[in-house]
Formats: structure tokens, sequence, C-alpha cells
């Protein structure tokens, strides 16, 4: 596990790596185990069947959701960026991928995949509103800005044939090639 920025990333043994913020996710998988070591121990209580069952599928349910609370985040891979939320997985293929935006009120704040055709895919976690939108103080990159460009160093590392880790590079310096796609048009605004 790396931090970058705001966020961490890790590679897997596939090639795809998984980006998430401090808080949004379980750090360990062990959790999950209790509650399944659990529902295997309620299926030989004394209770009738019918309880026995419902009470081990309560825990097993129970489990499956601790499991997926340890992979909360974004999948980066070769074919796409897949948003993982506690009751589903969303994909997004490159084609559809058109940046993060950010989302905020004054007291949390999101990163929102933005795809082609207009959908908004919430991330499944939340950031402190000042993190959102730095203001363009001297030398702050938000977020949003922080998320796009190791999106776009990652996803060119892995159309490139470059190993993952080598996309980890610090992404809180200047550059345009990733800006948010708010961050662009007051960019060019401003340019005018």
């Amino acid at each position: 596990m790396e931090t970058i920025g705001l966020f961490r990333t890790r590679a897997t043994r596939d090639g795809a790596m998984e980006v998430w913020a401090k808080g949004w996710r379980l750090e360990s998988q062990v959790p999950a185990l209790v509650p399944a070591v659990i529902a295997v121990g309620f299926l030989f209580s004394p209770f009738s069947l019918p309880v026995r069952a419902l009470g081990a599928a309560m825990l097993l349910v129970c489990a499956w959701i601790v499991l997926r609370l340890s992979r909360l985040g974004f999948r980066l891979d070769v074919a796409g960026v897949q948003v993982t939320d506690v009751l589903r997985s969303r994909r997004v293929v490159w084609q559809r991928f058109d940046g993060f935006v950010g989302e905020r009120n004054e007291h949390e704040g999101r990163c929102v995949l933005l795809t082609t055709d207009g959908e908004r895919l919430r991330s499944p976690g939340t950031l402190d509103p000042d993190e959102m939108d730095p203001f363009w103080a001297e030398g702050d990159v938000s977020a949003v800005d922080q998320l796009n460009r190791l999106v776009s160093r990652t996803r060119s590392a892995m159309t490139s044939g470059t190993a993952v880790s080598d996309a980890r590079t610090t992404v809180t310096d200047g550059g345009e090639e990733a800006l948010s796609p708010g961050a662009r048009r007051l960019r060019s605004i401003a340019d005018g």
C-alpha cells in the first residue's frame, strides 16, 4: 500500500490498481471471518433447524457486508474504472470515462466519476470539504485533481505496458494533463 496525496493505492496481482481514501474502507479482510465462523458455530447450536439456518444465513450476509467494506473505492484496470460500493460495483469502460468532479456541501465532499453521457457515479466515501477545492491556493491541488492525475498516469502506464507502480508518482505537482473537467473549464475561461 502506498499513500499518494490524499489517496491510498495498492497494486493487485492481476495488474489492476485499487484507489481509496483513508477512512473509506476497512484496512483488513480478517474481520469478515468473525461472522462467518460464528455462522458455522450457529449451525451446531441446540435450536431448531429453521432457526439455525436463518441465523447462519444472516451471519453470512453480515460476513459478506464486512468483506465488501474492505473493498470500497475505485479499481483501475486495462478495461476501465470500477466503483465499488457496499452493495454493488459499477464498471465504466475507458471510452465512457470523462474524469472525476467534486461534489460538496458544508459538511462533506465526494469525488464523483463523470461519464461521457453525463452519468454521475459517487465515490463510496467522503472527504473533508476543504480537501475538495483549495480555491487555487499556491501549490495546493484539490482531491479531485489528485485523483484525475493518478487515474491518468495509471491508465497511461497500463496502456503502454509500463508497470503500475511506475504510475504512482507524485500527483500533487502542477500540470494540466489530468485536471478535473470543471478545473479545465475554469482554466480555459481564465486563459480566455
